[in-house]
């Protein structure tokens, strides 16, 4: 309930850049919202992130009224992904052939039978947020994905995704 009365919440129109982006707005997590006495009130907060603004929002809902009650900007892009940003990640890593081969030759050199797909592979991604400021995932959403295969043996390539500007690239470790 509390996702539908957001995504029904329009954004506060931005001066900046507007562009049109696959992934639009998503709802990244609800949290119950505590209150005292903890019975009284039923209220959930709504973070999201919109992509074609590039700008994130907390929503307060008042869970049995059905109405929001604030709506706050969140100076952050370092919320974590939701379901579908992890989706558009992994499409976006099954379509660069580069990146593919280069995890396919490192099973190899391990004497592992490369994978056809990446869903043989498991995968774990999180939000990445860089100590470099001048790092564009500093101001973009960036999923860092972490792979496995079926030994269980995590992959040392680390794919980065810019899920902002749709780049797929490699976390380079200093």
């Amino acid at each position: 309930m509390a996702a539908l009365l957001a995504s029904q919440v329009p954004w506060a129109e931005s001066a900046g850049k507007r562009q049109a982006h696959p992934l639009g707005v998503q709802t990244l997590f609800i949290e119950r919202q505590e209150s005292k006495p903890a019975n009284l009130e039923r209220r959930a907060r709504v973070y999201q992130y919109d992509y074609t603004s590039q700008a994130a929002r907390m929503l307060v809902i008042d869970l049995d009224s059905q109405t929001v009650l604030r709506e706050q900007g969140i100076d952050s892009v370092h919320l974590p992904l939701s379901e579908q940003e992890i989706a558009f990640a992994k499409a976006l890593l099954a379509q660069n052939d580069s990146l593919l081969s280069q995890l396919r030759a490192e099973q190899s050199r391990r004497n592992a039978k490369p994978f056809a797909t990446l869903d043989e592979l498991d995968v774990k991604a999180s939000i990445h947020e860089p100590l470099d400021s001048n790092d564009p995932c500093s101001v973009s959403r960036c999923a860092l994905l972490s792979l496995f295969d079926a030994s269980s043996t995590v992959f040392t390539t680390e794919p980065l995704i810019n899920l902002s500007r749709q780049q797929v690239g490699e976390l380079h470790r200093r």
